[in-house]
């Protein structure tokens, strides 16, 4: 339009702004008006503006792409820790799992060899010694059934605190202490009479002192491996997380998760709802449901939740669960014995 003086005006006045892309544009247009005019001097003042602020700009970009690389980097170094964590997470999963199948298997193996040599030393020794033998045996099976019976006790107290409002389930718990009270009294009168037995008999046994203390020692190492065993099983329970869960943080037990509890449940009590289903098959899918969580030695308090019902609706269903079995395997179901010892023991 050939305007200059007004052209001068407006690009001045555009230079009077915090946008520094809107001032390197004025200044360039600027610069380019006072060459065309050979006003040098204007020119070059308005020249340096222009290379001062495109400078600017472009360290600002490049401060901005650096910055944006740095974010990105650190993003992908976060996700690249939490990976790595994950996988050292389940490898030590892994590991620990595979250690205490190793140990199971190692202990089966020890159960296996003893059993073996206490059967055939049961072939040579003479009548008085195998005597000795099966006395011994006799004490250190009963101090095992007392020192079960014991834990069954703890047990059973827990379960009668959880179980007071339900009278039949309450009073059968009851009964079900003192007979194992009972039993006990009966193994220690037995014990003592036993250990008077193999005084008698050792008396005329010049070997006796040897193969007594090996059968002892024997039977000893029997029974630690078979609390072992118990033991390695509860902290399989522990360090396995779908089972752990149903102790630490008790929900409700859905479909999905009811059946990945049951394969954990068989893979370690040596599938435990098969046996179970194939000795009673009127056991419904709730039934089983019962059944494993007593075998995992859950309060009623943790059974309710994981089911969604009431303490109490679970106190009745144990009671008719337990009915249904007795009419199955009468043969081997104490009317005395509660469901958890016949559960804790299948």
């Amino acid at each position: 339009m050939q305007q200059s003086d007004s052209a001068y005006h407006y690009l001045n006045q555009a230079t009077i702004t915090n946008n520094i892309y809107t001032k390197r544009s004025a200044y360039q247009v600027l610069y380019n008006l006072a060459k065309e005019e050979k006003n040098y001097e204007k020119a070059l003042e308005y020249g340096d503006q222009y290379r001062f602020y495109a400078d600017s700009i472009h360290r600002a970009d490049r401060s901005s792409t650096l910055i944006e690389m740095q974010e990105k980097y650190n993003q992908e170094k976060i996700l690249n820790e939490k990976n790595q964590l994950q996988i050292e997470k389940e490898r030590t999963l892994r590991t620990a799992l595979l250690l205490c199948l190793f140990l199971l298997f190692i202990i089966a193996i020890l159960i296996f060899v003893y059993q073996r040599k206490l059967i055939r030393k049961e072939r040579t020794i003479q009548r008085n010694e195998e005597q000795i033998r099966i006395y011994t045996f006799k004490i250190h099976e009963n101090e095992s059934l007392i020192s079960r019976n014991e834990s069954h006790l703890r047990e059973l107290t827990q379960e009668m605190e959880q179980s007071q409002e339900i009278q039949e389930l309450f009073q059968e718990q009851q009964q079900a202490i003192r007979e194992i009270q009972s039993q006990n009294d009966l193994l220690h009168q037995e014990n003592q009479q036993l250990q008077e037995n193999i005084s008698q008999y050792s008396a005329s046994l010049q070997e006796k002192s040897k193969e007594l203390k090996t059968l002892k020692t024997l039977s000893e190492k029997n029974r630690y491996l078979k609390e072992r065993e118990k033991f390695l099983c509860r902290q399989l329970v522990k360090k396995t997380q779908v089972l752990n869960e149903l102790k630490t943080s008790p929900r409700y037990l859905d479909v999905v998760r009811w059946e990945e509890v049951k394969e954990t449940i068989d893979w370690l009590y040596e599938d435990f709802t098969k046996r179970i289903s194939k000795e009673i098959e009127t056991l419904t899918e709730t039934d089983m449901q019962i059944c494993c969580l007593v075998k995992l030695r859950l309060g009623i308090p943790e059974m309710a939740v994981l089911l969604g019902i009431s303490p109490t609706s679970v106190s009745k269903r144990k009671l008719r669960l337990k009915e249904r079995i007795i009419q199955k395997v009468g043969y081997n179901f104490n009317q005395e014995q509660t469901l958890d010892l016949w559960i804790w023991e299948y």
